[in-house]
């Protein structure tokens, strides 16, 4: 058997040479190509499909079993592979893929953030982050620190989920702290102090940060920071932030339950969308025009999260109304894929076995789209 990651790499060389490359896709990306394959919207510009390229029919496969299949869907003409970025049970996949997700109708309510709705909101792991192939502007991976200098929240808390943010200042060491701000999940700023860095300050960085040499004389010792913020957090605590690994660093803080809204909403190629981005796109809201505020950034993280929650639990449930699809949509035996007509959506659920088998009598057919959603190593992939 090969290995997952060897795999997953033969999987991802099938695009080799596109000038697009897919890592991640959401339910909302695969239906806004949907859409474009039945309902004539526009073409979604992470989208390698040419134009011109556009099918007419897709078949879309679920794979129960998913080990040494690289050439088999090479066979099926699959030339793109993906990641899916959401946390939804493999079985129940293909149901939230046809409901709508409502981003384009839901406000940013913090009545939504409770331990209870973060059932299909993926936590990320603290080394993950640094080793996740997650970028920002370039493919550097980034810098692991020295996790011996780190320290464990270990007393109970008074607050299940948190938001985190932090502002700094340019030292002769480095970038440093100049302030730090948890606000509650209600949406209250918990903690918000002015901090002195231990070596000299050469740029406050104002025209970012907002800092001063004024505001940042008038600020406590970072340990004193980083002692009471860990009076203020468990370990059962959710953290939730953007790009949290340098907040987390700055504090020197080991926490095993974060959300990282840069993880949520991931562009197709991979890459971290900025809070301000974000912020424009879901919750029309201008933020960071001048100097940050780092108040108004973590609120903004839980109100990201909140319209996510928001997405998920319509997705998820199966009283939400259905995406309008101008596609004939039928669930089907394995052997009914071969025939292909026109504006028909067929899906069906086999082995990889089953799908080697049809490849005896399969033709390819340029109007027909095969996709495929499988597992390795508990984690899901599109591949079509």
């Amino acid at each position: 058997m090969e290995q997952p990651g060897i795999e997953i790499r033969q999987m991802q060389s099938l695009a080799m040479g596109s000038p697009k490359e897919l890592r991640r896709l959401r339910i909302d990306h695969i239906q806004r190509m949907l859409r474009w394959i039945f309902n004539s919207a526009k073409r979604p510009s992470f989208l390698p499909l040419r134009a011109k390229d556009r099918p007419s029919a897709i078949n879309m496969v679920r794979l129960t079993s998913a080990q040494n299949m690289s050439r088999t869907l090479r066979k099926f003409g699959s030339k793109y592979t993906a990641r899916i970025n959401e946390k939804i049970p493999f079985e129940i996949f293909l149901d939230c893929l046809f409901r709508d997700g409502c981003y384009e109708t839901s406000a940013p309510c913090l009545d939504f953030i409770k331990t209870e709705n973060l059932e299909f909101i993926p936590t990320v792991e603290f080394e993950t982050l640094y080793s996740s192939g997650i970028y920002i502007d370039s493919r550097m991976s980034l810098e692991k620190p020295d996790l011996s200098r780190y320290r464990r929240a270990h007393g109970a808390s008074a607050h299940d989920i948190v938001a985190l943010d932090v502002e700094k200042v340019l030292t002769a060491a480095g970038k440093e702290l100049g302030r730090v701000t948890v606000v509650s999940r209600q949406g209250e700023a918990i903690y918000d102090k002015i901090i002195r860095p231990e070596n000299p300050v050469v740029d406050y960085l104002t025209r970012y940060s907002g800092l001063t040499r004024e505001i940042i004389e008038s600020g406590i010792d970072v340990q004193v920071a980083r002692d009471e913020i860990l009076e203020l957090i468990g370990p059962e605590t959710v953290i939730v932030g953007h790009g949290v690994e340098n907040d987390l660093s700055s504090l020197e803080l080991y926490h095993d339950r974060i959300i990282d809204t840069a993880h949520l909403f991931l562009n197709p190629d991979g890459r971290k969308i900025s809070l301000a981005q974000l912020s424009k796109k879901y919750l029309n809201k201008v933020i960071q025009k001048e100097a940050h505020d780092s108040r108004i950034d973590a609120l903004t993280c839980l109100h990201l999260l909140s319209i996510k929650v928001q997405h998920m639990i319509s997705v998820t449930s199966c009283k939400s109304r259905r995406i309008d699809l101008k596609a004939e949509i039928a669930s089907t035996s394995v052997a009914d894929l071969l025939s292909h007509e026109e504006g028909h959506l067929k899906i069906a659920c086999c082995s990889h076995r089953e799908l080697k088998k049809l490849l005896k009598t399969y033709r390819r057919n340029e109007k027909c789209l095969w996709m495929f959603l499988y597992t390795i190593d508990s984690k899901m992939y599109i591949s079509f």
